[in-house]
């Protein structure tokens, strides 16, 4: 019987030791764990007015990056296009970036959330917004 007790004390020991590497704690995917440099994989944005409502897709190229640093300012590179803007986070899985916005003239920023699909990839969404005036919302696949 003690011999049984051991097994099970050393199996749940390793199973707590296994999930202290890096990346494995899903509690840190919202803050510490996405702050750093990422690649842009994809970045699409939806505006327009009523039936000529647009998706703009921008897919990612080698020197394209997604800077979140730990300062509050998200730092891009699309092609030529470099932008800054204020950041910060809510809770592990929703963040507010200033550029993130439905219509140019809002300074009531949206929630955009994160969905992590594992330590090398994420995707931050400003979720859809169907209004009189059209569909607006944006998504960017980021991967490291």
């Amino acid at each position: 019987m003690k011999t049984a007790h051991a097994i099970i004390i050393g199996c749940l020991a390793i199973c707590l030791y296994a999930c202290k590497k890096p990346g494995c704690d899903p509690a840190m995917m919202g803050s510490a764990a996405i702050v750093g440099k990422w690649n842009i994989v994809v970045d699409s944005t939806s505006t327009g007015a009523g039936t000529s409502n647009a998706i703009a897709t921008y897919n990612g190229k080698a020197g394209d990056y997604f800077d979140i640093r730990s300062d509050g300012y998200v730092y891009s590179k699309e092609g030529a296009t470099l932008d800054t803007s204020a950041y910060h986070f809510l809770s592990n899985n929703s963040i507010v970036i200033n550029s993130f916005v439905y219509f140019s003239s809002n300074t009531d920023y949206p929630i955009s959330h994160i969905k992590s699909a594992g330590p090398t990839s994420i995707n931050i969404y400003l979720p859809w917004l169907l209004t009189p005036g059209g569909e607006f919302g944006r998504s960017i696949i980021l991967s490291r």
